[in-house]
């Protein structure tokens, strides 16, 4: 059938790490790296699970720290620091100092974007603390010009992103011819027949909604926490999971979060 990465993402949300999809282990890759590290449940296991999961499918696993989880991070940290959607981290008001001196959220994510891409090679434990450097450094460096990494871009559109034509031009190059330096089998790994159109996020969306409707809070927030790994910049989505999860305090954070996106998208605008 139709590669749906919206279906493999609702469905696989309960399955084990080893079973999932490509796609959706991809998506949960980028979730665990754009959280900030005070929110994350565990000392980094899960993040070094996932990577240990795609290398053994063959994913060349830095190309998409590279390519996909440095850009994101750098959106989520952009937020938190012009979205005042949540207080300045004492241990890292660097990125504030620096976001001072830069100016722009514009010029200030993809500088970060940049300072993460190199330490995907140089230290991923600096990546994932959101170590930020001396201000001045930061405000010095070249912004990141996308693609980072073509090849991880490619990686991470073709199983992220049902649509091909939504792909970058690049990925769309190298489905057309693949770099020798990925593994062939990747090519196996999704698969585009004829079949049912892909599920849209808002059959699923509306489908949580009736499910708060009825009572069902639990699944509801199991479902929307699978869209918003597909959407995570989505203020509405998680609007939505705030609403349906019963933790007041997950409920504030994501709240914040979504009014810190909101208020990074019209500066941007």
């Amino acid at each position: 059938m139709t590669y749906d990465v919206v279906r493999l993402a609702v469905d696989e949300r309960h399955t084990q790490l080893v079973k999932k999809s490509v796609g959706p282990v991809l998506l949960q890759f980028r979730a665990y790296a754009m959280m900030p590290p005070e929110e994350r449940p565990d000392w980094h296991d899960q993040f070094y699970m996932t990577w240990m999961d795609l290398d053994r499918r063959g994913v060349p696993v830095i190309e998409v720290i590279r390519a996909a989880l440095a850009p994101a991070t750098a959106r989520a940290m952009t937020a938190r620091v012009f979205g005042h959607g949540a207080d300045p981290v004492p241990g890292r008001l660097d990125w504030w100092r620096a976001a001072d001196l830069i100016g722009s959220p514009q010029g200030f994510e993809a500088r970060v974007a940049a300072r993460l891409a190199w330490l995907a090679d140089e230290d991923m434990g600096a990546f994932l603390r959101w170590d930020a450097p001396e201000p001045a450094e930061l405000a010095a460096l070249p912004p990141a010009v996308a693609p980072i990494d073509a090849v991880g871009r490619w990686v991470f559109d073709r199983f992220t992103l049902t649509d091909p034509a939504s792909w970058a031009p690049t990925s769309r190059a190298l489905e057309a011819e693949p770099d020798l330096r990925t593994r062939r089998r990747l090519m196996d790994l999704r698969t585009d027949l004829e079949g049912p159109e892909p599920t849209t996020l808002g059959d699923e969306l509306a489908h949580a909604r009736a499910l708060v409707a009825a009572g069902d809070r639990t699944t509801a927030a199991s479902l929307l926490s699978a869209l918003v790994t597909v959407r995570p910049f989505d203020p509405e989505l998680l609007d939505e999971l705030a609403g349906a999860v019963t933790d007041p305090e997950h409920a504030a954070l994501l709240t914040r979060r979504a009014a810190s996106y909101r208020a990074v998208d019209a500066l941007m605008a």
